[in-house]
């Protein structure tokens, strides 16, 4: 077959330290826009923004934009670096690129105010540094990653919704653990993951715009 172009759509606000994306039910795309390397920026937030089409002229559409603070940002420090977000019933969720990777949300979003963000728990299991995530569709499972590791949790009652399911997954470790690159093959810089539409086989994209496929029967195994 033929090679796919691929379109540039400018976005219509400068790009600070964009570090994820997620979509939501209504086909908006949510750009995270939370990267703090130095824990002092006062100004990370999430961007929504209608999905452009890539035929058409002009930047994309900002619907909203979102900002927060974290309810126990580090002495001495503005806020946490973070590379992880998710929705889950349309309601953004960071992880914080930290030793203990621990998990948060918005209780409210409100495009007129700074937003507490609220502590959801640690994530289980030895998973530290991560810098993407994503719920597949079903939401009973929850890919994270770091730029060498893969972890995959899996939900034991996939009855709950909102912020109980999200707790529930993170309580126990990972059900699968792919190694992305061997110590001496050097450092995969996977930056992003995300479930096949509707599926749950995975994608992820490293910091070289490498895209990387791994089925679900291969992190299942």
């Amino acid at each position: 077959g033929g090679r796919r172009r691929l379109q540039g759509v400018p976005m219509p606000v400068k790009a600070r330290d964009w570090e994820d994306i997620g979509r939501d039910s209504d086909g908006n795309l949510w750009v995270a826009d939370i990267g703090n390397n130095e824990c002092d920026r006062t100004d990370t937030a999430l961007l929504k923004v209608r999905e452009p089409d890539p035929a058409a002229a002009g930047p994309a559409e900002l619907l909203a934009t979102y900002r927060y603070r974290f309810p126990d940002p580090p002495a001495g420090c503005a806020g946490r670096n973070a590379e992880a977000m998710f929705l889950v019933d349309d309601v953004p969720y960071l992880i914080d690129k930290a030793e203990r990777s621990t998990l948060y949300r918005f209780p409210e979003l409100d495009p007129k105010a700074t937003v507490t963000l609220e502590k959801v728990g640690v994530l289980a299991g030895e998973v530290a540094n991560l810098s993407g995530a994503d719920l597949s569709a079903d939401g009973r499972r929850l890919a994270v990653d770091t730029h060498t590791m893969l972890y995959v949790y899996q939900a034991a009652d996939p009855s709950l919704d909102g912020p109980a399911l999200v707790a529930e997954l993170i309580s126990r470790p990972p059900a699968w653990t792919v190694q992305l690159a061997g110590p001496g093959a050097g450092a995969a810089n996977v930056e992003g993951v995300a479930f096949s539409y509707g599926g749950l086989d995975l994608n992820l994209l490293a910091e070289n715009r490498d895209v990387y496929f791994v089925p679900a029967a291969a992190y299942e195994r």
